[in-house]
Parts: C-alpha cells; sequence; structure tokens
C-alpha cells in the first residue's frame, strides 16, 4: 500500500474530517505524511476548520493504530485505494467531493469498464420485474458492466439478473462492507464477489447504514457510470436522487416509461418529460452511452415469440397487417391508452415492435 494511501485512509477515519479538509491539508503541507506530523491549529484555521473538529482530529491521531485498521481490513478482504491512487476509478474522481477512501471486496479493475446504474424502487411491480427480465441480459451481451445500490428492489433484482447471465456487477453499500445491509441481501453480496463482482463503499468497517448515508451513496452510484437508467421510481424516490446526482455529474439518464395511472411510474415518465433518453429496447441504451454498436434483434414470429397476455398477442396479429398509431390500437381492441401503452413497451423491451417516427408502431422485421 502506498504511503500517501495510509495517511488519506488514517485522515478519513476522523469523523468530520472529509475530502475537502484532507484535500486541503495535502495541498498545504505536500504530503498526508507529513501533514499528520505537523498539522497544527493555526494551519486549521486557514483551512476554515474549527478548533473543536481540529481538537477532535488531534485526539483522533494520538489514539488511531493504522496497524489495527488494517488488520480489520484484512479479516473481511477489504481492499483501498485513496482518491489520489491510480486504481482509484477514474470517472469517481470528476465528482464533486468524492470518497477520500474507497473500499471495495472484489476485483476492482471491473470499475474501468463501462458501466451503467439500473436503479428504482424497493417495491417493484410486476412490469418492472418483466422489464428487468428482458433487459439486464441484453446489457451483459453488450459488455456493460452494471451498478446497483444493493437495496430490495430493482436494485437486487438487476444484481442478482447480471450474476444469472454471467455478467460483472457493482453493489455500492451505504455502510461498512463488514456487514451486508439488508441482511437478506448477505447471500446475494457474496454472490456478486464470488462470480467476480465487487462491492464497494466509502464507509469504514463498522460503520451501519444511516439515514443520511443513502443519499451520499446515491452520488457514488452515479458517479461510477456511464449513465444511470431508473426503472421504476415513485415520485418520490432514492432513485430520482440518484438521477439528479447523473445530471450533476454529466452522466446520462435514461428511463423506462410506465403505465401513466401506476405510483411507480411517475418519477420515470417525468424524468423522459423533462427530456431523459426514454429506453424501451437495449439499443437506446447502448446508443445513449455511444458504444458505436447496434445490439442484435432476433427476427420474431408466431413461432419463436410467446406473448405475455392476450393483448399482446392481439397486438401482434394487429401489427402483423400492418402499423398502427396507438390510439387505433386503443379503439380496435376495445382496451384502455395506458393498457395498450404498457404492452408495446414490454414488447419493444423484448424487441418485438418498434415505436417510428410520429408514435407509429410496426413489427419488427
Amino acid at each position: 500500500m502506498e504511503e500517501e494511501t495510509k495517511f488519506a485512509f488514517l485522515f478519513s477515519l476522523c469523523e468530520g474530517i472529509g475530502y475537502q479538509k484532507v484535500k486541503s491539508v495535502r495541498e498545504y503541507y505536500g504530503s498526508l505524511a507529513r501533514g499528520w506530523d505537523d498539522f497544527d491549529y493555526h494551519v486549521a484555521m486557514k483551512m476554515g476548520i474549527s478548533k473543536k473538529l481540529w481538537e477532535k482530529w488531534i485526539i483522533h491521531r494520538n489514539k488511531v493504530s493504522l496497524e489495527e485498521e488494517l488488520e480489520k481490513l484484512s479479516e473481511y478482504n477489504i481492499d483501498i485505494c485513496s482518491v489520489w491512487d491510480d486504481k482509484y476509478p477514474e470517472m469517481l474522481k470528476e465528482i464533486y467531493s468524492p470518497p477520500t477512501v474507497l473500499y471495495g471486496v472484489g476485483d476492482m479493475s471491473i470499475l474501468d469498464k463501462m458501466t451503467v446504474a439500473v436503479v428504482g424502487t424497493r417495491i417493484i411491480s410486476l412490469y418492472g420485474e418483466r422489464v428487468l427480465y428482458e433487459l439486464v441480459g441484453k446489457i451483459v451481451d453488450s459488455g456493460i458492466v452494471i451498478v446497483s445500490g444493493l437495496a430490495m428492489g430493482v436494485d437486487a433484482m438487476s444484481h442478482q439478473l447480471c450474476v444469472e447471465n454471467g455478467g460483472l456487477t457493482v453493489g455500492v453499500l451505504a455502510g461498512g462492507l463488514d456487514m451486508i445491509q439488508p441482511t437478506i441481501n448477505q447471500r446475494l453480496g457474496e454472490k456478486i464477489i464470488a462470480e467476480g463482482g465487487l462491492l464497494v463503499s466509502e464507509y469504514a468497517v463498522g460503520i451501519r447504514p444511516m439515514k443520511f448515508n443513502f443519499p451520499a451513496r446515491n452520488r457514488i452510484v452515479s458517479g461510477l457510470s456511464r449513465g444511470v437508467l431508473v426503472v421504476e421510481a415513485p415520485e418520490k424516490s432514492g432513485a430520482l436522487i440518484t438521477a439528479n446526482f447523473a445530471l450533476e455529474q454529466n452522466r446520462s439518464v435514461m428511463a423506462i416509461p410506465g403505465n401513466i395511472n401506476q405510483d411507480n411510474s411517475v418519477g420515470c415518465n417525468d424524468l423522459i418529460k423533462k427530456g431523459a433518453r426514454m429506453v424501451t429496447s437495449i439499443d437506446d441504451i447502448v446508443e445513449e452511452l455511444g458504444l458505436g454498436l447496434k445490439a442484435t434483434k432476433s427476427k420474431i414470429d408466431d413461432s419463436d415469440w410467446k406473448p405475455g397476455n392476450q393483448l399482446q398477442q392481439k397486438i401482434f396479429a394487429k401489427l402483423k397487417e400492418r402499423e398502427y398509431y396507438t390510439d387505433e390500437m386503443v379503439e380496435e381492441l376495445k382496451a384502455t391508452s395506458a393498457e395498450i401503452v404498457v404492452a408495446l413497451n414490454l414488447m419493444a423491451i423484448e424487441g418485438v415492435v418498434v415505436e417510428e417516427a410520429g408514435g407509429v408502431w410496426r413489427k419488427v422485421k
């Protein structure tokens, strides 16, 4: 471990000494090693550090043991890198106030690959589940690493499906890596690591997730990703916080459209109205991320595609005859607009149909 990393680690263990303050110490003294020994009260005042916080840091410096802290990391196979290390993810260095130290269990090198965050509600609907079943495998096939927060719902399902499809995934925790929370996802976290993935956090061993940790965690989820895909999100959702961070960090924001009558779709539909990329197929993600390749769509006919319900079967039969506008299908099939839109979007994700300019739908040839 580099000398500078050790002292970045020690500084970061003092509550209240975050990235901006550690950066100031490093810039003033030229190295954190020197700053650790020479950091005095007058310098702290110049940096805007209060007397109370400086005194707290002095107590911390006098009692912390590097050997004991490194033993804790070793016990849980945790690796660390500071923001000044070469192996620290370049994209994460770009965000405002990045973690001074990033803790990781697993293969840290996968953070250099093409990444996309897949986030959403903890209470996922059947529609959301269907979307993930159809999209995640194709994301994996496109060589993209999925990043998420290892929470219940969309996060956990994204990680699980990624692993099942032979992909790599990164779980970002809101607490120390010594205990995965929620505990129901403990085995999933272990599986992610076993299959070549990674768990990361900005929190030291022993830190439990607190309410205010989750928004901070979300900035890392977006910070590690080229783009953020919101699958389902009610009006007030942590996934929308992640999307906002993505905008601030100049990342792509994508969203799955949903039923206008469902609470879980309000956030996604609102993002699309505000300019987020509407995603109805893997091609949209690939194009948005600028991968310069086109996802392969298999030709679909009655023999190799099974409709999810009777309405999809009727829509497919109509589109085999000619192109249709949504309103036409509503009238001819005697279904509501919301029902038709949901069915079409699911079929688009499966690569069965596609929406052309002007809102006309056709069967994929």
